[in-house]
């Protein structure tokens, strides 16, 4: 994600409660325990049984979305 050391984030499945044996096709399984708060800052919840991509490091977490591009979309990185 970035080429300086440490700046790295993970792709993380999060779910609120029991692990199930879904096969995720993006991120690793990050379980949350029911007492846990949400890992969004409060501005977002996980309901139970739900899994919700997300972006997952030190300074950020982040959802994902899956969208599908316009063929006019871009990204331009510095």
């Amino acid at each position: 994600m970035s080429t300086f050391p440490r700046c790295g984030g993970l792709c993380v499945q999060i779910t609120l409660g029991p692990s199930q044996s879904v096969q995720f096709d993006l991120g690793v399984p990050f379980v949350l325990e029911p007492q846990d708060e949400s890992p969004f800052m409060k501005f977002g919840s996980v309901a139970p049984g739900q899994n919700i991509p997300a972006l997952y490091n030190n300074l950020v977490r982040a959802p994902l979305f899956r969208h599908k591009p316009y063929a006019t979309d871009f990204l331009v990185i510095k």
